[in-house]
């Protein structure tokens, strides 16, 4: 199989390789960085084992720095788990010509909301020091994105499967994004997933009816310190 990553979010991108790589704890792993050739990938490709193991092979922006063609990547053999991990977005007149025998899967830059979102824990003041980062706290409507997150992570925790939070959600979710927020919701017991999703709610409520006067990032601050140990 061959899995082609690429886009701007290292930190994503690098999450799913991880994940992929997990998936095949027996097999040989090879890294090509940036400093290898296209040769090295054809030795690595076709050169056994001595013990016989099976390979998975790891290629660094090998597309965009046009060290291996369309044509090349068509001609690995489907048995050797390939995976090209490009640091920056591919052209779409590339991604055309091989989306029909390479797995595609971008990953876009993410929107500061959702660096703040990936660093909720329990550590409070690591969370609470993400949050102040914000930009434009109030500008990001913060209690949709973080009564959505802790929804998704109530339903990880009850070990909902992807498509039923799915319908529940009413949105697609990427495989890798689903594996994030499964990790994410180890850190935390139910009860305290579903206390800061009851409160983001009434906050929500709050702020809409007129009935406080402070803003969405105080307000969150508050509920986070109340529910997260420290």
């Amino acid at each position: 199989m061959i899995f082609v990553l690429h886009g701007e979010d290292l930190n994503g991108a690098y999450t799913r390789l991880k994940d992929l790589l997990a998936k095949f704890p027996k097999h040989q792993k090879v890294r090509l960085s940036d400093k290898n050739s296209k040769e090295d990938l054809t030795s690595a490709l076709f050169t056994n084992d001595i013990f016989g193991n099976d390979k998975v092979i790891v290629c660094e922006n090998f597309i965009h720095s046009q060290k291996i063609k369309e044509g090349d990547i068509k001609k690995i053999p489907k048995i050797i788990t390939t995976i090209f991990w490009e640091q920056k977005k591919l052209a779409p007149a590339i991604i055309s010509k091989i989306k029909s025998y390479a797995q595609i899967e971008i990953f876009k830059e993410k929107p500061q909301i959702f660096w703040f979102l990936d660093s909720i824990s329990p550590s409070l003041e690591r969370t609470l020091n993400s949050l102040s980062k914000l930009n434009d706290p109030d500008g990001s409507n913060i209690t949709f994105h973080l009564a959505n997150r802790m929804l998704l992570l109530i339903l990880a925790k009850m070990q909902i499967s992807q498509g039923a939070a799915e319908q529940i959600n009413g949105r697609p979710i990427a495989p890798w994004q689903w594996q994030r927020f499964q990790s994410q919701a180890k850190s935390f017991s139910a009860s305290t997933l579903k206390k800061i999703y009851s409160g983001t709610l009434k906050i929500d409520s709050m702020i809409k009816s007129g009935q406080t006067s402070l803003n969405q990032s105080t307000l969150i601050s508050t509920l986070l310190a109340k529910y997260l140990p420290g």
